[in-house]
């Protein structure tokens, strides 16, 4: 009987893990209020957050592009889940709409404990996909691909579009903009 009783449990254990483990993902983007975007390019795949608060008129999007650390995108602890943006969002989301660019090879989604100080692999070591495309050629490249396909969505295309970096992100705005002078005013990007 007991050994009934073993084989029931590890089947449950087993069977709520898978159930719990594929909705990881879907529940904390919801948590955040974030939408995941998958863009296809002819050469690459680009993972991007959209923030969910729609209004039926136009406004402005900021991008936010991350710094150098190979940091996911959101952040969960047993309390909230939360994103990168150093700053709190909701006082903002009527008012703007928010994109986050994931890196190459990092997950969207870490737990504060284990992965704020940068993202490692089960080996304890930092993924080579995310090394190979960690340079200002790519993530310029990265950028320009998804405010490419933003300008494409009714959501996004009609206001005004704003990118921010943070730490080693500036360079990577800065350099989108100096390569986009046409959608540039005074050194800024606009669209």
């Amino acid at each position: 009987m007991s050994k009934r009783i073993l084989i029931l449990k590890v089947f449950f254990f087993v069977f709520i893990n898978n159930i719990y483990s594929q909705q990881d993902e879907k529940f904390y983007l919801e948590q955040a209020g974030f939408c995941k975007t998958i863009l296809r390019t002819k050469n690459d795949t680009i993972i991007y957050l959209t923030s969910k608060e729609k209004i039926s008129i136009s406004k402005p999007t900021i991008v936010f592009v991350q710094g150098s650390l190979p940091l996911p995108i959101l952040f969960y602890d047993e309390i909230s889940t939360g994103s990168i943006i150093p700053f709190k969002i909701d006082d903002y989301l009527s008012t703007f709409n928010f994109v986050i660019i994931g890196r190459k090879g990092i997950p969207l989604i870490g737990s504060y404990d284990r992965d704020s100080r940068g993202y490692v692999n089960d080996k304890g070591e930092v993924p080579k996909n995310f090394i190979d495309n960690d340079n200002l050629e790519y993530r310029v490249k990265q950028v320009v691909s998804v405010v490419n396909d933003l300008s494409k969505n009714r959501q996004f295309k009609n206001g005004p579009l704003f990118l921010i970096g943070h730490s080693e992100g500036y360079r990577v705005v800065a350099k989108v903009a100096e390569n986009n002078k046409k959608n540039c005013k005074d050194g800024l990007p606009i669209s």
